[in-house]
Order: C-alpha cells, then structure tokens, then sequence
C-alpha cells in the first residue's frame, strides 16, 4: 500500500514505516545529505538521482539490485558526483550504501519488499534533505 494523502515529488513513498522508524530514516538522511555536500553540485551528484533510486526500489525486487546499481554509479564516476572524495577519504557513493547497508541489515527478519520500501523512504527523505542542504 502506498501513501498517496499529500501532495509532493515523493507522494508515493510507502506508508507501513512506524513514526520512529520514519524519525530514524530522516535523521538519517540529513547527516547523509550534510556528509555528500561537497559530492552535490554542477559536476555532482544531481538531486533527480535520489529520486531514481527512489524510483528503482519501487521496481526492484530484491535490495541486491539497488546495491549494485549505486555500485555501478560510483565505479563509473570517476572522482566527481558519486566517487567525489569526501572527509575521510570515502567515495561519495560509498557513504550512501554503507548507510543503505545498515537500514537493511537493522531489519534480518524483513522480506526483500519490506527492506526496499524502507530504502525508498531514506531514499525519498534524503532527496529532500539535499534540497535543503543546497537552499
């Protein structure tokens, strides 16, 4: 079931999240929006590619694709938008999927469905963090 109440470029994220689940995966997603600052930008990772992943969950059936496929964006960046250094050495991309990595694993018991529309919500509230990180 898909939450469709208000209006927005993300009026189609899933609603089964509980409200502290949903509190953790925005908090999340600021701290991860605030890590990629430098990533974003003319030459970096566009705010429309947290939407695709967004996107890409929705029609994914199993967290494996959406792992592969950040993979694939950070292999081919080659130092800017998804492989942009960050503090700490860490490839921008990287920083998305570790953090990815740990909202499916908080969740063992999980089917794939379930695991995918958690991502899509970090995914969507990291969207709107960007945006408001780039103000």
């Amino acid at each position: 079931m898909r939450s469709t109440t208000w209006k927005g470029r993300c009026a189609d994220m899933p609603a089964e999240a509980s409200a502290a689940e949903r509190e953790h995966l925005v908090q999340l997603a600021r701290e991860t929006a605030a890590a990629l600052t430098r990533a974003m930008g003319d030459d970096g990772i566009g705010l429309t590619q947290f939407r695709s992943l967004l996107d890409a969950c929705r029609e994914a059936l199993a967290v494996a694709e959406i792992f592969a496929l950040i993979e694939y964006q950070v292999g081919r960046a080659k130092g800017k938008g998804w492989g942009a250094p960050l503090d700490g050495g860490k490839k921008a991309g990287t920083v998305v999927l570790e953090r990815a990595k740990t909202l499916t694993d908080r969740r063992p018991g999980a089917s794939e469905r379930e695991k995918l529309d958690q991502l899509a919500l970090f995914f969507g509230y990291l969207y709107r963090a960007a945006v408001a990180q780039k103000g």
